[in-house]
């Protein structure tokens, strides 16, 4: 199957649109990478160098360590970065939490009508790596924040999610605080408050512990550093570090979309390559088929002209071939016919004086052998058979090389009144021993013929010849020239017997006599010459009595 034209056709279709899709896939991601990384880090300088600016009055006259923490934890929520703040002498002062605890924030929410300080000041937002102290007890013999939570504070953790096409913010509840009063504790004392805000403590680790679950992706380090202040003189350096699997989820997503479209693109192929590849074989295949019909015999069959232009060519040219071909093989069938009758004539022609000659010289060995005048009438009879059997041989053999094209023609422009004159000439004696009128009409202007004038006058000489014969004493033949338009006609007309309309049809065919006698080569050789010289004759069916022959010939 994959040998065929057909499937080779639908799998270069194929493996052509992998190709492209592949190429222009791969070409794709690149120029996508390409772009993304790049915008990646226009974006990360232009976060070190904001980061940098607000920095500078942190810097000098004097260092706010407090103030660089607030900063670098605020940057990096809000743009979704690690941020490094180091002094001149790369010492590092402030540092975002890296991973996904930098990318949260708490934000305390207490009952309607009560308040978290002394400022009235409603909730608290604290992000997570700075309460992460307290939640852990760090700090816990320092502390008294735990005062400043009543019960039934609302927990909320506010997180940033990234993604590949953007940051999600997820805000996620995690209940409220309550008060714990026990026969010994009391919600006054010290301890008790110490125990209330354990609770709490437990309540936001678990809320935290449920909701750090962060996508896994393929993460990638990129860092920018820039200068606070004069570059030449910083006063420190502000470092950027990311940690994105952005650019890789954004390039597998556009991948899988490639992927997706290549095999969409590689059916579709398949599926125009099956329409396009049978338009192509089908008119191929019913040429073959049309070819092994020609070659079981069918000479007739011809292919349907389809397909396009070059199809439809091939099938014209093939068409034509075949109709060659049947013309060929159709003529080669007549001649062989045509043969079969002339070796059956010719051999029936020639057997008559072979066997006069046998007989002749059988007696000529036998009773007359003594017998002088038998001897004289016997070879004077054997002579006469010999030029029979010479004229036959001779003029089927002109006959032969005439049909097969091998005789050169010299043609020269002809006189037609000469040309006429001397065949006359050479038959009116003949005429006159039968007393038959023999005349010619000649056109009144001279008019020239290009022809071969011995083959012309033999041909005039074999019409003239017959219209002799067959004309009764006292009768008239005429031998006349006339041109009407390009053509010359030239006629021999008799008003003898005529010709049977039975015989009309093959009187110019080889060794047919007809009703008459003879040898029946004349007409066929006058044909011959004619023919050889892009001339035509033929037989006059509308004269009315006797015989008239027509020979037309191109003029000059």
């Amino acid at each position: 199957m994959l040998k065929s034209v057909r499937w080779r056709l639908v799998a270069s279709y194929m493996l052509v649109t992998v190709l492209a899709v592949s190429l222009v896939g791969i070409l794709a991601l690149s120029l996508l990478r390409t772009y993304v990384e790049r915008q990646e880090l226009v974006s990360m300088r232009a976060n070190a160098e904001a980061v940098a600016l607000q920095a500078e009055p942190l810097l000098w006259p004097m260092v706010h360590i407090g103030a660089l923490r607030d900063l670098a934890e605020t940057a990096a929520f809000l743009g979704g970065d690690q941020i490094r703040i180091l002094g001149s002498d790369n010492r590092l002062l402030a540092d975002s939490t890296p991973g996904a605890d930098a990318d949260a924030y708490v934000w305390l929410l207490p009952p309607l009508g009560l308040s978290l300080d002394e400022n009235d000041s409603g909730s608290i937002v604290v992000s997570l790596p700075t309460f992460m102290p307290f939640m852990e007890g760090s700090v816990w013999g320092q502390m008294s924040f735990g005062e400043l939570l009543p019960p039934d504070t609302a927990l909320t953790l506010v997180r940033r999610i990234e993604g590949p096409w953007g940051d999600r913010i997820v805000f996620e509840t995690g209940g409220t605080t309550v008060s714990i009063a026990t026969p010994n504790v009391t919600a006054n004392s010290a301890d008790g408050n110490n125990e209330i805000w354990r609770v709490r403590v437990e309540q936001i680790q678990r809320l935290v512990r449920t909701s750090n679950v962060t996508e896994n992706s393929t993460q990638t380090e990129r860092r920018i550093t820039a200068p606070v202040g004069n570059p030449l003189q910083p006063l420190g350096y502000v470092e950027v570090v990311r940690q994105s699997g952005s650019v890789a989820q954004a390039l597998a997503t556009t991948r899988w979309a490639l992927m997706l479209a290549g095999l969409g693109a590689v059916a579709l192929s398949l599926i125009v390559g099956l329409v396009v590849s049978r338009g192509l074989s089908a008119p191929l295949y019913q040429l073959a088929l049309t070819a092994e019909q020609m070659s079981d015999g069918d000479l007739s069959a011809r292919a349907p002209v389809r397909g396009g232009e070059e199809i439809e060519r091939v099938a014209r040219q093939f068409n034509e071939m075949a109709e060659r071909l049947e013309i060929s093989f159709a003529t080669l069938a007549s001649e062989r016919d045509a043969l079969r009758r002339f070796i059956a004539d010719a051999s029936h022609e020639l057997r008559t004086p072979i066997t006069a000659l046998r007989n002749y010289n059988e007696l000529l060995q036998g009773p007359a052998i003594d017998d002088l005048q038998a001897r004289s009438e016997f070879l004077s009879e054997s002579q006469t058979q010999l030029d029979r059997l010479e004229w036959i041989t001779q003029h089927l053999l002109d006959l032969s090389r005439i049909n097969a094209g091998l005789v050169n023609l010299d043609l020269m422009d002809c006189d037609v009144d000469d040309l006429l004159t001397s065949a006359v000439a050479t038959f009116r004696p003949r005429a006159q021993e039968k007393g038959i009128q023999l005349t010619m009409a000649v056109p009144s202007d001279p008019v020239n013929v290009r022809c071969d004038r011995t083959r012309i006058a033999l041909a005039l000489s074999n019409l003239l010849d017959n219209a002799i014969k067959f004309t009764p004493e006292e009768g008239h033949v005429e031998l006349g020239a006339t041109s009407v338009g390009d053509q010359l006609e030239i006629w021999v007309q008799d008003d003898g017997p005529g010709i049977d309309a039975g015989d009309r049809d093959q009187i110019f065919e080889r060794f047919y006599r007809g009703a008459g006698d003879g040898h029946g080569l004349g007409l066929a050789i006058v044909q011959s010459n004619v023919q050889a010289q892009g001339g035509q004759v033929f037989l006059d069916e509308s004269w009315p009595s006797g015989s008239r022959f027509v020979i037309t010939m191109p003029l000059i």
